[in-house]
C-alpha cells in the first residue's frame, strides 16, 4: 500500500504535519508516520532486537557501539529502504531523489525540518542503536511479566 491508496485509519497522525507546507513533504511524513509503516518497523526490530549487542552503561548516553551489530544495522537500513521504496515507487522517484528533496526543505520549513530530521535521522545508527535497546527491553520486560504469572 503506498502512500495515495491509505485511508485516514491508516495513519499515526500529528496534527503538525499539517502545517507543513511543501504537499511532497507532507506526504512523505504522514507516509512514513503511517501505521503501516510504523507497525512493520516495529515488527522488524522485535523479530531482530534480541541479535542486537547493547554497549555495557548505555542507558542515558550511549558512547561506544559494538562492532558486532554492523551488519544487524545493515539489515535494518535494507529494511528502512524497503519501506521508502514504496513512497518513491508512487512518485517515480529514486531513494537518492527523495533525499536530496528532503535535505533541501529542511531550512526552508520549521515543521518540515521538525519531520525531515525524524526521517532522515532513522537511518542514523544512534537512532537504531537506541530503537533496539528499548525493544529488547520492552520484550525482556514483557517476557519477566508473563514468568511471574
Amino acid at each position: 500500500m503506498v502512500a495515495e491508496t491509505m485511508t485516514e485509519d491508516d495513519y499515526v497522525l500529528n496534527p503538525q504535519v499539517d502545517k507543513i507546507k511543501d504537499p511532497f513533504i507532507r506526504e512523505l511524513c504522514e507516509y512514513m508516520e503511517s501505521k503501516q509503516v510504523v507497525d512493520a518497523l516495529e515488527a522488524w526490530c522485535a523479530e531482530h532486537c534480541q541479535e542486537f549487542v547493547p554497549t555495557q552503561g548505555m542507558q542515558g548516553r550511549i558512547q561506544e557501539h559494538s562492532l558486532k551489530n554492523t551488519p544487524l544495522f545493515d539489515k535494518y537500513l535494507g529494511h528502512l529502504d524497503t519501506k521508502m521504496e514504496g513512497f518513491c515507487k508512487d512518485k517515480q522517484l529514486t531513494n537518492e531523489e527523495v533525499f536530496k528533496r528532503c535535505k533541501s526543505a529542511l531550512g526552508e520549513d520549521q515543521h518540515a525540518a521538525h519531520f525531515l530530521k525524524m526521517v532522515l535521522g532513522a537511518a542514523e545508527y544512534v537512532y537504531f542503536s537506541t530503537l533496539m535497546s528499548e525493544m529488547k527491553e520492552a520484550l525482556e520486560e514483557m517476557a519477566r511479566e508473563e514468568a511471574q504469572q
